[in-house]
């Protein structure tokens, strides 16, 4: 795939690239009911922090070689509460490439694996079910 068909094209804070295809964008964006699509609209520009600099990052559950990267953020527009923005991205293939983005009104899909035994706290070490940074 050449570069003219990625809507994204970054770096992860492992310095892996990644990437939003032009095709993956225009699924997500067209064919959803109108409020799913102004949010997800809404949160394409928060995509590339998100990625370089995650809260959490966290395995997909139930997707073998996807993770979840997250972090929040406010926005008025969006929600008058804070959001937790989810980017799944397959790390299976080269580049990365972003499968879904989301928001979340809760950080219930990542609460129970906070206190896993395999967190890793401000740090990154071999392949850990969870990571932690500090707010930036």
């Amino acid at each position: 795939m050449d570069a003219a068909s990625y809507v994204i094209s970054t770096t992860d804070y492992e310095g892996e690239p990644i990437v939003l295809t032009d095709r993956c964008y225009q699924t997500h964006v067209s064919g959803w009911g109108d409020s799913d699509k102004d949010t997800r609209l809404r949160l394409v520009p928060q995509l590339c922090k998100v990625i370089q600099c995650p809260r959490m990052v966290i395995p997909d559950p139930g997707h073998a070689g996807r993770r979840r990267y997250i972090d929040l953020m406010s926005d008025p527009g969006i929600s008058d509460h804070l959001l937790a923005v989810v980017v799944v991205v397959d790390c299976s293939v080269t580049p990365r490439e972003i499968v879904t983005w989301m928001s979340k009104r809760s950080l219930s899909v990542v609460s129970e694996q906070l206190n896993h035994p395999r967190a890793v706290h401000g740090e990154i070490t071999p392949q850990p079910s969870l990571y932690l940074f500090p707010c930036a």
